[in-house]
């Protein structure tokens, strides 16, 4: 399983590094190593997002199935997709920086903190405006909340929570 996400990872960077050569011979401007990496970087922290965002709808779809409070589903999601979120980001986008894995429990509270501030807090600040005030419908107003929560997490992420 690991050499299957190794092999995926490294073709998604070959694709994001074609694109921005193919971007950089058009605009006739070229992207140096530095944000070249961080561009890459985003995009893989932005796959991990998606398998998260699956696991969250699911998880929060799940609950609203089955009767619950929206809330609790945001509460279960949250636990759930941050240790996954955690695990995912340590070995695939992270800890590459350092060409080891980053985890421990001191980055492990520090993602549950950012994403506190992120994914509790804003999150569900966001979901009551969504739903109890602009109507909007629970089952779509978790992916609207992504638009404001994952510039946010990567930059807690990135300069904080995996640093040493």
């Amino acid at each position: 399983m690991k050499k299957i996400f190794t092999f995926f990872w490294k073709v998604i960077e070959k694709c994001i590094r074609s694109i921005l050569t193919v971007l950089g011979r058009i605009t006739h401007k070229e992207c140096t190593e530095s944000q070249v990496k961080g561009i890459v970087q985003f995009v893989k922290f932005s796959i991990v997002g998606v398998v998260n965002m699956i696991l969250l709808l699911a998880i929060q779809w799940a609950f609203l199935a089955g009767g619950f409070y929206y809330q609790i589903g945001n509460a279960v999601a949250f636990v759930v997709t941050v240790f996954v979120s955690y695990l995912l980001n340590g070995y695939f986008v992270f800890g590459e920086e350092e060409g080891k894995k980053l985890f421990s429990l001191k980055s492990l509270c520090k993602v549950y903190l950012s994403y506190s501030v992120t994914g509790l807090f804003l999150t569900s600040v966001l979901l009551y405006i969504w739903n109890d005030i602009a109507g909007i419908n629970p089952n779509i107003s978790p992916m609207i909340n992504l638009l404001f929560t994952v510039p946010i997490n990567f930059v807690l992420n990135k300069f904080w929570a995996y640093k040493k």
